[in-house]
Protein backbone atom coordinates (compact mmCIF):
# COMPACT_ATOMS: atom_id res chain seq x y z
CA UNK A 1 0.00 0.00 0.00
CA UNK A 2 2.90 2.23 0.97
CA UNK A 3 4.68 1.89 -2.54
CA UNK A 4 1.63 2.68 -4.41
CA UNK A 5 1.05 5.84 -2.65
CA UNK A 6 4.62 6.74 -3.13
CA UNK A 7 4.58 5.81 -6.95
CA UNK A 8 0.88 8.18 -7.15
CA UNK A 9 3.21 10.80 -5.14
CA UNK A 10 5.73 10.59 -7.75
CA UNK A 11 3.32 10.69 -11.06
CA UNK A 12 1.73 13.88 -9.58
CA UNK A 13 4.96 15.61 -9.09
CA UNK A 14 6.00 15.18 -12.50
CA UNK A 15 2.33 16.22 -13.48
CA UNK A 16 2.95 19.35 -11.52
CA UNK A 17 6.03 20.38 -12.81
CA UNK A 18 5.09 19.70 -16.77
CA UNK A 19 2.30 21.89 -15.74
CA UNK A 20 4.39 24.64 -14.36
CA UNK A 21 6.83 24.50 -17.13
CA UNK A 22 4.02 24.82 -19.97
CA UNK A 23 2.26 27.72 -18.02
CA UNK A 24 5.73 29.61 -17.81
CA UNK A 25 6.55 29.07 -21.58
CA UNK A 26 3.12 30.49 -22.40
CA UNK A 27 3.91 33.84 -20.10
CA UNK A 28 7.29 34.42 -21.78
CA UNK A 29 5.63 34.08 -25.89
CA UNK A 30 2.23 35.76 -24.95
CA UNK A 31 2.90 37.73 -21.37
CA UNK A 32 6.27 39.00 -20.82
CA UNK A 33 7.10 42.34 -23.18
CA UNK A 34 9.75 42.06 -26.14
CA UNK A 35 12.44 44.39 -26.47
CA UNK A 36 12.51 45.89 -29.87
CA UNK A 37 13.36 48.71 -32.56
CA UNK A 38 11.93 50.08 -35.55
CA UNK A 39 13.87 51.26 -38.15
CA UNK A 40 12.11 53.83 -40.98
CA UNK A 41 10.38 51.98 -43.80
CA UNK A 42 11.28 48.48 -42.41
CA UNK A 43 9.76 46.10 -40.15
CA UNK A 44 10.20 45.67 -36.57
CA UNK A 45 13.29 43.32 -35.83
CA UNK A 46 13.27 41.84 -32.40
CA UNK A 47 15.70 41.31 -29.63
CA UNK A 48 15.01 38.94 -26.86
CA UNK A 49 16.46 39.39 -23.60
CA UNK A 50 15.50 37.56 -20.59
CA UNK A 51 15.74 40.63 -18.33
CA UNK A 52 13.14 41.74 -16.20
CA UNK A 53 11.17 45.14 -16.28
CA UNK A 54 10.41 47.14 -12.94
CA UNK A 55 6.61 47.27 -13.50
CA UNK A 56 6.90 51.07 -12.39
CA UNK A 57 9.11 52.05 -15.58
CA UNK A 58 7.48 52.76 -18.62
CA UNK A 59 7.58 50.42 -20.94
CA UNK A 60 9.94 51.43 -23.23
CA UNK A 61 12.70 52.58 -20.64
CA UNK A 62 15.72 50.58 -20.16
CA UNK A 63 15.50 48.18 -18.12
CA UNK A 64 17.90 47.05 -15.18
CA UNK A 65 20.66 45.13 -16.32
CA UNK A 66 22.50 45.32 -19.42
CA UNK A 67 21.17 45.38 -23.09
CA UNK A 68 22.19 43.48 -25.58
CA UNK A 69 22.70 45.91 -29.25
CA UNK A 70 20.67 45.10 -31.82
CA UNK A 71 21.46 44.97 -35.35
CA UNK A 72 19.19 46.67 -37.39
CA UNK A 73 18.14 46.09 -41.22
CA UNK A 74 19.49 47.88 -43.98
CA UNK A 75 19.16 51.76 -43.62
CA UNK A 76 17.62 53.04 -46.89
CA UNK A 77 19.76 56.42 -47.87
CA UNK A 78 18.22 59.49 -49.74
CA UNK A 79 19.60 57.74 -52.74
CA UNK A 80 18.65 54.33 -52.20
CA UNK A 81 21.43 52.34 -51.55
CA UNK A 82 21.13 50.41 -48.86
CA UNK A 83 23.73 51.21 -46.21
CA UNK A 84 23.91 48.51 -42.63
CA UNK A 85 24.36 50.45 -39.36
CA UNK A 86 24.26 49.09 -36.05
CA UNK A 87 21.47 51.18 -33.83
CA UNK A 88 21.10 50.27 -29.91
CA UNK A 89 18.52 48.25 -28.18
CA UNK A 90 17.75 51.45 -26.04
CA UNK A 91 16.04 52.98 -29.55
CA UNK A 92 13.02 53.93 -29.48
CA UNK A 93 10.38 52.55 -31.36
CA UNK A 94 9.45 56.00 -32.64
CA UNK A 95 12.65 55.79 -34.43
CA UNK A 96 12.00 56.72 -37.97
CA UNK A 97 11.03 60.57 -36.82
CA UNK A 98 14.99 60.89 -35.60
CA UNK A 99 17.68 62.75 -37.27
CA UNK A 100 19.58 60.05 -39.43
CA UNK A 101 22.73 59.54 -38.11
CA UNK A 102 25.73 59.11 -40.38
CA UNK A 103 27.02 55.78 -41.04
CA UNK A 104 30.02 56.51 -43.29
CA UNK A 105 32.79 55.99 -40.54
CA UNK A 106 32.13 53.30 -37.76
CA UNK A 107 32.51 55.20 -34.60
CA UNK A 108 32.82 53.41 -30.98
CA UNK A 109 31.28 54.96 -28.34
CA UNK A 110 31.95 54.59 -24.87
CA UNK A 111 29.48 52.61 -22.62
CA UNK A 112 27.32 54.25 -20.09
CA UNK A 113 26.73 53.93 -16.52
CA UNK A 114 26.10 50.30 -15.96
CA UNK A 115 27.42 49.72 -19.23
CA UNK A 116 24.73 50.31 -20.83
CA UNK A 117 25.33 51.78 -24.26
CA UNK A 118 25.26 55.14 -25.08
CA UNK A 119 24.35 56.88 -28.07
CA UNK A 120 25.96 59.99 -29.40
CA UNK A 121 23.41 62.79 -30.35
CA UNK A 122 22.00 62.64 -34.10
CA UNK A 123 24.49 65.31 -36.52
CA UNK A 124 22.72 66.43 -39.51
CA UNK A 125 24.32 66.02 -42.60
CA UNK A 126 24.10 66.20 -46.36
CA UNK A 127 22.51 63.48 -48.31
CA UNK A 128 24.21 60.67 -49.26
CA UNK A 129 25.02 60.15 -52.67
CA UNK A 130 23.33 57.54 -54.84
CA UNK A 131 25.95 55.70 -54.97
CA UNK A 132 28.78 54.75 -52.29
CA UNK A 133 32.18 54.36 -53.77
CA UNK A 134 33.36 50.75 -53.68
CA UNK A 135 36.75 50.65 -51.10
CA UNK A 136 39.69 49.20 -52.92
CA UNK A 137 42.17 47.18 -50.57
CA UNK A 138 45.41 49.01 -51.14
CA UNK A 139 48.65 45.90 -52.34
CA UNK A 140 50.47 44.16 -49.50
CA UNK A 141 53.90 46.35 -50.29
CA UNK A 142 57.08 45.10 -48.37
CA UNK A 143 59.14 47.41 -46.49
CA UNK A 144 61.53 49.75 -48.25
CA UNK A 145 64.53 50.08 -46.26
CA UNK A 146 65.39 53.53 -46.63
CA UNK A 147 69.57 54.54 -46.16
CA UNK A 148 69.64 57.09 -43.78
CA UNK A 149 71.36 60.23 -45.38
CA UNK A 150 73.43 62.51 -43.13
CA UNK A 151 71.98 65.87 -43.17
CA UNK A 152 73.44 68.50 -45.20
CA UNK A 153 74.90 71.42 -42.89
CA UNK A 154 73.19 75.11 -42.89
CA UNK A 155 75.89 77.37 -42.02
CA UNK A 156 75.02 79.99 -39.37
CA UNK A 157 73.88 83.04 -40.01
CA UNK A 158 77.00 84.34 -37.10
CA UNK A 159 79.23 83.04 -35.85
CA UNK A 160 80.19 82.65 -31.94
CA UNK A 161 82.95 85.22 -32.41
CA UNK A 162 85.67 84.65 -34.94
CA UNK A 163 86.12 85.75 -38.25
CA UNK A 164 84.83 83.63 -41.31
CA UNK A 165 85.68 85.46 -45.00
CA UNK A 166 86.65 85.00 -48.15
CA UNK A 167 87.15 87.14 -51.17
CA UNK A 168 83.09 87.39 -51.17
CA UNK A 169 82.12 87.23 -48.08
CA UNK A 170 82.50 87.85 -44.78
CA UNK A 171 80.85 87.30 -41.51
CA UNK A 172 81.33 87.64 -37.04
CA UNK A 173 79.16 87.42 -34.18
CA UNK A 174 76.68 90.49 -35.25
CA UNK A 175 77.07 90.41 -39.59
CA UNK A 176 76.79 88.80 -42.21
CA UNK A 177 77.93 89.65 -45.78
CA UNK A 178 77.82 88.57 -49.58
CA UNK A 179 78.80 90.20 -52.44
CA UNK A 180 77.81 88.99 -56.13
CA UNK A 181 78.60 91.32 -59.72
CA UNK A 182 75.52 91.21 -61.71
CA UNK A 183 75.44 92.81 -65.11
CA UNK A 184 72.79 95.39 -65.67
CA UNK A 185 71.65 97.49 -68.48
CA UNK A 186 75.27 96.75 -69.78
CA UNK A 187 76.67 97.69 -66.40
CA UNK A 188 78.37 96.27 -63.73
CA UNK A 189 76.51 96.39 -60.16
CA UNK A 190 78.13 95.59 -56.85
CA UNK A 191 75.31 93.91 -54.71
CA UNK A 192 76.70 93.17 -51.04
CA UNK A 193 73.24 91.12 -48.92
CA UNK A 194 74.02 92.28 -45.63
CA UNK A 195 72.20 90.62 -42.62
CA UNK A 196 72.34 92.16 -38.79
CA UNK A 197 72.05 90.90 -35.31
CA UNK A 198 70.67 94.23 -34.39
CA UNK A 199 70.36 97.85 -36.07
CA UNK A 200 73.50 99.20 -34.25
CA UNK A 201 75.23 97.39 -36.64
CA UNK A 202 74.76 99.46 -39.64
CA UNK A 203 77.05 102.05 -38.95
CA UNK A 204 78.28 105.96 -40.61
CA UNK A 205 81.42 108.14 -39.94
CA UNK A 206 82.38 111.06 -41.12
CA UNK A 207 85.69 112.09 -43.00
CA UNK A 208 88.54 112.91 -40.33
CA UNK A 209 85.80 112.08 -37.75
CA UNK A 210 84.67 115.52 -37.97
CA UNK A 211 80.59 116.68 -38.54
CA UNK A 212 81.09 120.17 -41.06
CA UNK A 213 81.17 121.61 -44.04
CA UNK A 214 83.41 120.57 -47.29
CA UNK A 215 85.54 118.23 -44.57
CA UNK A 216 86.51 115.29 -47.12
CA UNK A 217 88.71 111.82 -47.52
CA UNK A 218 88.14 109.07 -49.63
CA UNK A 219 85.89 106.37 -48.89
CA UNK A 220 88.52 103.41 -48.30
CA UNK A 221 90.40 106.16 -45.88
CA UNK A 222 87.06 106.57 -43.96
CA UNK A 223 86.70 102.90 -43.59
CA UNK A 224 89.97 102.06 -42.79
CA UNK A 225 89.94 105.14 -40.25
CA UNK A 226 86.93 102.82 -38.69
CA UNK A 227 88.37 99.31 -39.05
CA UNK A 228 85.53 98.74 -41.23
CA UNK A 229 85.28 95.27 -43.31
CA UNK A 230 82.55 96.72 -45.28
CA UNK A 231 81.62 100.28 -46.35
CA UNK A 232 79.93 102.32 -49.22
CA UNK A 233 80.14 106.56 -49.70
CA UNK A 234 77.37 108.10 -47.66
CA UNK A 235 74.85 111.19 -48.91
CA UNK A 236 77.99 114.12 -48.96
CA UNK A 237 75.79 115.57 -46.76
CA UNK A 238 78.44 118.43 -46.37
CA UNK A 239 77.99 119.21 -49.85
CA UNK A 240 74.92 120.80 -48.43
CA UNK A 241 74.04 123.53 -45.36
CA UNK A 242 70.26 121.89 -45.17
CA UNK A 243 68.67 118.02 -44.52
CA UNK A 244 68.75 116.18 -41.87
CA UNK A 245 71.65 114.79 -40.48
CA UNK A 246 71.03 111.63 -37.81
CA UNK A 247 74.12 109.81 -37.48
CA UNK A 248 74.48 106.75 -34.92
CA UNK A 249 71.45 107.81 -33.10
CA UNK A 250 72.67 111.79 -32.39
CA UNK A 251 71.05 114.62 -34.06
CA UNK A 252 73.56 116.81 -35.88
CA UNK A 253 71.37 118.91 -38.15
CA UNK A 254 67.47 119.37 -38.26
CA UNK A 255 66.97 122.24 -40.65
CA UNK A 256 64.93 120.62 -43.80
CA UNK A 257 65.77 120.30 -47.44
CA UNK A 258 62.60 119.66 -48.63
CA UNK A 259 64.05 116.29 -49.97
CA UNK A 260 63.35 112.49 -49.76
CA UNK A 261 65.12 111.22 -46.72
CA UNK A 262 65.80 107.17 -45.76
CA UNK A 263 64.90 106.73 -42.21
CA UNK A 264 66.75 103.47 -40.91
CA UNK A 265 65.00 102.58 -37.13
CA UNK A 266 66.48 100.88 -34.08
CA UNK A 267 64.59 98.00 -34.99
CA UNK A 268 66.34 97.56 -38.41
CA UNK A 269 63.32 99.04 -40.04
CA UNK A 270 63.60 101.84 -43.03
CA UNK A 271 61.28 104.55 -44.35
CA UNK A 272 61.44 107.19 -46.84
CA UNK A 273 59.83 110.38 -45.35
CA UNK A 274 59.59 113.62 -47.24
CA UNK A 275 61.81 116.36 -44.99
CA UNK A 276 59.22 119.22 -43.40
CA UNK A 277 56.00 117.01 -43.26
CA UNK A 278 57.86 115.67 -39.55
CA UNK A 279 60.33 117.06 -38.07
CA UNK A 280 64.35 115.70 -37.00
CA UNK A 281 64.03 115.59 -33.39
CA UNK A 282 60.74 113.67 -33.73
CA UNK A 283 62.35 110.73 -36.26
CA UNK A 284 64.94 110.81 -33.69
CA UNK A 285 62.52 110.61 -30.27
CA UNK A 286 60.47 107.69 -32.84
CA UNK A 287 64.07 105.89 -32.75
CA UNK A 288 65.38 106.89 -35.79
CA UNK A 289 69.04 105.79 -36.10
CA UNK A 290 70.34 106.84 -38.98
CA UNK A 291 69.20 109.51 -41.95
CA UNK A 292 70.44 110.31 -44.99
CA UNK A 293 69.08 113.10 -47.19
CA UNK A 294 70.24 112.93 -50.94
CA UNK A 295 67.71 111.12 -52.62
CA UNK A 296 65.48 110.65 -54.18
CA UNK A 297 63.43 107.47 -52.91
CA UNK A 298 63.14 104.75 -55.06
CA UNK A 299 61.09 101.95 -53.37
CA UNK A 300 58.29 102.88 -51.11
CA UNK A 301 56.23 99.44 -49.69
CA UNK A 302 57.71 97.24 -52.77
CA UNK A 303 56.51 99.71 -55.28
CA UNK A 304 59.03 101.94 -57.48
CA UNK A 305 58.14 105.66 -56.92
CA UNK A 306 60.25 107.05 -59.69
CA UNK A 307 58.78 107.83 -63.45
CA UNK A 308 60.92 107.98 -65.88
CA UNK A 309 58.81 111.18 -67.26
CA UNK A 310 58.83 113.05 -64.29
CA UNK A 311 62.74 112.76 -63.50
CA UNK A 312 64.77 116.17 -64.32
CA UNK A 313 67.49 115.64 -66.56
CA UNK A 314 69.83 114.75 -64.30
CA UNK A 315 68.46 112.06 -63.20
CA UNK A 316 67.69 110.62 -66.76
CA UNK A 317 71.36 110.10 -67.56
CA UNK A 318 72.78 106.81 -67.09
CA UNK A 319 75.66 107.09 -63.93
CA UNK A 320 77.08 105.40 -61.67
CA UNK A 321 74.70 104.42 -58.76
CA UNK A 322 74.42 103.97 -54.90
CA UNK A 323 71.71 102.30 -53.16
CA UNK A 324 70.75 101.56 -49.47
CA UNK A 325 67.86 99.10 -50.13
CA UNK A 326 65.56 97.04 -47.28
CA UNK A 327 64.19 93.29 -48.08
CA UNK A 328 63.26 93.10 -44.51
CA UNK A 329 64.43 94.58 -40.90
CA UNK A 330 68.09 93.62 -40.01
CA UNK A 331 68.37 92.40 -43.85
CA UNK A 332 69.91 94.76 -46.49
CA UNK A 333 70.91 95.13 -49.87
CA UNK A 334 73.69 97.46 -50.89
CA UNK A 335 74.52 98.12 -54.52
CA UNK A 336 76.75 100.53 -56.31
CA UNK A 337 76.79 100.28 -60.18
CA UNK A 338 80.00 101.41 -62.36
CA UNK A 339 79.49 104.01 -65.22
CA UNK A 340 80.97 106.56 -67.62
CA UNK A 341 83.29 104.14 -69.16
CA UNK A 342 83.48 101.90 -72.38
CA UNK A 343 82.70 98.96 -70.34
CA UNK A 344 79.88 100.35 -67.88
CA UNK A 345 77.52 102.65 -69.37
CA UNK A 346 75.65 103.07 -65.87
CA UNK A 347 71.97 103.29 -64.58
CA UNK A 348 69.14 105.59 -64.71
CA UNK A 349 67.28 106.13 -61.32
CA UNK A 350 64.26 104.22 -62.73
CA UNK A 351 66.21 101.01 -63.95
CA UNK A 352 68.07 100.87 -60.49
CA UNK A 353 64.92 101.07 -58.70
CA UNK A 354 63.27 98.18 -61.08
CA UNK A 355 66.62 96.60 -60.25
CA UNK A 356 66.23 96.53 -57.06
CA UNK A 357 62.85 95.60 -56.93
CA UNK A 358 63.88 92.27 -58.97
CA UNK A 359 66.26 91.57 -55.87
CA UNK A 360 63.30 91.60 -53.72
CA UNK A 361 63.77 95.45 -51.77
CA UNK A 362 60.67 96.24 -50.37
CA UNK A 363 62.15 100.01 -49.45
CA UNK A 364 65.38 101.54 -51.98
CA UNK A 365 66.72 104.65 -51.10
CA UNK A 366 68.96 106.36 -54.24
CA UNK A 367 72.62 107.69 -52.29
CA UNK A 368 75.27 110.25 -54.10
CA UNK A 369 76.45 108.87 -57.10
CA UNK A 370 78.29 109.81 -59.58
CA UNK A 371 82.15 110.03 -58.86
CA UNK A 372 81.27 109.39 -55.30
CA UNK A 373 79.74 105.86 -56.06
CA UNK A 374 82.61 103.39 -54.12
CA UNK A 375 82.39 100.16 -52.72
CA UNK A 376 85.31 99.20 -49.99
CA UNK A 377 85.29 95.36 -49.02
CA UNK A 378 88.02 93.93 -46.86
CA UNK A 379 90.40 97.08 -47.61
CA UNK A 380 90.25 96.84 -50.97
CA UNK A 381 87.65 98.94 -53.85
CA UNK A 382 85.88 96.54 -55.49
CA UNK A 383 84.13 98.57 -58.32
CA UNK A 384 85.68 101.40 -60.63
CA UNK A 385 84.81 104.76 -59.18
CA UNK A 386 85.63 108.10 -61.41
CA UNK A 387 86.61 111.20 -60.31
CA UNK A 388 87.54 114.09 -62.72
CA UNK A 389 85.14 112.96 -65.57
CA UNK A 390 86.16 109.43 -66.77
CA UNK A 391 89.34 108.70 -64.69
CA UNK A 392 89.24 105.93 -62.72
CA UNK A 393 90.05 106.69 -58.88
CA UNK A 394 88.13 107.32 -55.85
CA UNK A 395 86.87 110.96 -54.99
CA UNK A 396 86.64 112.51 -51.85
CA UNK A 397 83.05 112.10 -49.71
CA UNK A 398 82.07 113.74 -46.69
CA UNK A 399 80.53 110.44 -45.43
CA UNK A 400 80.57 106.48 -45.34
CA UNK A 401 78.47 103.58 -44.52
CA UNK A 402 79.99 100.85 -42.61
CA UNK A 403 79.82 97.35 -41.15
CA UNK A 404 82.83 95.59 -39.24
Amino acid sequence: MKRFIRKQLVNIIFVLVLVLFTVFALLDVFVIPKKYVVISGEEPTFAFSFATRDPDEPENSTPGGTVAPVTGSPERTAGGSPEVTAVPATASPNASTEEPRSTDVPVTHPAGPDNATVSPPATTRPASPSAAPTPTRMPTQEPTEIATAEPTPQPDLFTDGEEIFDENSYKNANINIKITLYREKNTDVHVAEVQLRTAEYFRTAFAKNTFGRNIKEHTSAIARANGAVFAINGDYYGARNSGYVIRNGVLYRDSSAGRDAMVLYYDGSVRIVREGTVAAKDLLNDGAWQTFTFGPGLISGGSVIVDEDDEVKAHLDSNPRTCIAMIEPLHYLIAVSDGRTSRNAGLTLYELANFMKSLGASEAYNMDGGGSSTMVFMDRVINQPTSQGTTIGERGVSDIVYFK
